[in-house]
């Protein structure tokens, strides 16, 4: 009994003397668990949710799912303006002096997704050239605004390190959102209204987040000019970046369609990546809850915090293993179990989709510290030179391996720019602990 009590004590003095040496460890900790622990909840509703309407809506309908998603997705990054890392960053730094920069960051994101928003519609009537793309389009207008809003509400509650205050309502908005798009599915919805019903649970996710982060940070509408140079000139920079990143995972959907025609194939391809991408969400998610503690480690010139690109690196390399073999072994079977024959080939794509996302993601530690150090150019040349290794080996990879060879020509294209991140990442370190 006496070594029982001894050996809890030894334990509880050790985990005290690991918060001393690490003071940032027990809120990371926490965020992360909040922020995380969100996310898988939320990976796995929307992973019922796609295995559910896939099967009813079939590989073409899904297809035009797929498409319409991507082409939104692709205009909420590019108008998040790199908030996704310089809003923790900056309320990480000093949560008081941070609100001008908060006021402001909200206020560009709004106008922003207010023009991308007008952009898509002006594609979807006078760019689409089938109707239903057409429709798909226009019904996920509200999606763009809503979801780019609550996007940036997450982030704001990251960055004063209460993820709950956003994590827990969004669980509850996609289970709603699940049962009644199931529910819908079986009285005979079609696709049109299932979109419909996505838009309005972002509408719903805003409503309940704005007013618990304005608790926060009472935010009003307006530009500061002393932070709109700032969140102009290096959001621009990042936002670009990241929003080429996001093509890497977008585009090669979207150039299957368009070099193949084949909107079935878009379908069983656009289901292959929705399930990588779960994995994605959920690790993207361990890095934007540590963004802003990993800031503050960087800002004291912590030594350690230099390591953190390459151990986030070795665990999607570890994680990566196991993950192909079992999408290897049991993705068709499970994937034509769940949903029939009509979808063998996603659960054939599935491991090279599953590598297509992982080969893009493991060196964005290297990205996020590229970030703190103000080498952002460096990081926007990367991927755009990622890009246009993609666009410009997509038609002769589709030629020749069909849905398969968008996810191959996107696979180099993430290997290309891990491999330049972890370069220039490394290279930035080095240079500031001289």
């Amino acid at each position: 009994m006496v070594r029982d009590r001894t050996g809890h004590a030894e334990v509880i003095a050790a985990l005290r003397e690991l918060q001393a040496r690490f003071p940032g460890l027990a809120s990371i900790g926490r965020n992360a668990a909040h922020f995380v622990t969100g996310e898988w909840a939320e990976v796995l509703l929307r992973a019922i949710y796609a295995i559910a309407i896939s099967r009813f809506l079939g590989p073409s309908d899904y297809g035009w799912w797929s498409y319409a998603f991507s082409v939104s997705a692709i205009c909420i990054n590019f108008a998040a303006m790199g908030s996704e890392l310089l809003l923790p960053e900056r309320i990480g730094k000093d949560r008081e002096a941070a609100l001008p920069f908060i006021e402001t960051s909200f206020a560009v994101r709004l106008l922003l997704l207010s023009a991308f928003g007008v952009l898509m519609a002006g594609y979807a009537l006078f760019g689409a050239t089938e109707t239903m793309e057409r429709l798909a389009l226009l019904v996920l207008l509200p999606t763009v605004l809503f979801r780019g809003i609550s996007n940036w509400l997450r982030l704001a509650a990251i960055g004063f390190e209460q993820a709950s205050l956003a994590m827990r309502p969004m669980v509850m908005v996609r289970a709603a959102e699940l049962v009644l798009g199931i529910g819908l599915v079986l009285t005979g919805a079609n696709l049109l209204t299932l979109l419909a019903l996505h838009g309005l649970s972002w509408l719903v996710e805003v409503a309940i987040i704005m007013p618990r982060i304005r608790k926060l940070a009472l935010l009003q509408l307006r530009i500061r000019r002393s932070e709109l140079s700032d969140v102009v000139r290096k959001g621009a920079i990042i936002g670009v970046a990241s929003g080429l990143t996001f093509l890497l995972f977008a585009a090669p959907l979207i150039l299957l369609k368009h070099y193949s025609g084949d909107i079935a194939a878009v379908g069983q391809f656009g289901l292959a990546m929705q399930l990588s991408m779960f994995a994605v969400m959920a690790l993207q998610g361990v890095l934007t809850a540590a963004q802003s503690v990993l800031s503050r480690a960087v800002a004291r010139e912590d030594e350690r915090a230099r390591y953190f690109g390459l151990l986030f690196l070795l665990g999607c390399i570890v994680l990566a293993v196991p993950a192909w073999f079992g999408a290897r072994w049991l993705g068709v079977p499970v994937v034509t179990w769940l949903l029939g024959e009509q979808y063998r080939m996603a659960g054939e794509l599935l491991p090279i989709c599953l590598m297509l996302a992982i080969s893009v993601l493991m060196a964005n530690g290297y990205w996020q510290l590229l970030v703190i150090h103000g080498r952002i150019a460096a990081g926007a040349v990367v991927n755009l030179l990622s890009v246009l290794l993609l666009a410009g080996t997509a038609a002769s990879m589709i030629a020749e391996y069909g849905a398969a060879g968008a996810a191959y020509a996107a696979i180099l294209a993430g290997l290309l720019r891990s491999v330049l991140l972890v370069i220039a990442g490394t290279l930035s370190g080095r240079q500031k602990s001289t």
